[in-house]
């Protein structure tokens, strides 16, 4: 098995175990997390792929023996991970209401979302 399909199981099992605690809180918990799977799936796997991405062009580069450049890239990656985590902050928390508004929320639901996301 590829890491990556490794780390995309490894999310699923996670959020297996996240809904069977949050399903023993009651439905509509469970409901508020239903709606926020895709985009916490979503936001997962881009981590993951800037991380495999990451690792791979370092290994090419410490078998080129470039090691300086290893250093540089991670740094770069670093650098672009946190620039993308903060605009998928802020586009998240712009967007709750409108997107699970959209997806058929409640405002009791989205009241729970909020808390969880």
């Amino acid at each position: 098995m590829t890491p990556m399909l490794l780390g995309m199981i490894a999310m699923i099992l996670y959020n297996l175990a996240d809904i069977y605690f949050v399903s023993r809180l009651g439905t509509s918990e469970l409901a508020a997390l239903s709606f926020t799977f895709p985009v916490v799936f979503l936001i997962g796997a881009v981590t993951v792929g800037f991380g495999h991405g990451t690792s791979s062009v370092c290994a090419r580069l410490f078998g080129a023996q470039k090691i300086e450049d290893v250093g540089r890239v991670t740094i770069h990656a670093v650098l672009l991970a946190v620039a993308t985590c903060a605009v998928l902050i802020v586009a998240g928390l712009l967007s709750i209401d409108p997107l699970f508004g959209l997806l058929g929320a409640d405002e009791a639901t989205l009241a729970i979302i909020h808390r969880y996301l």
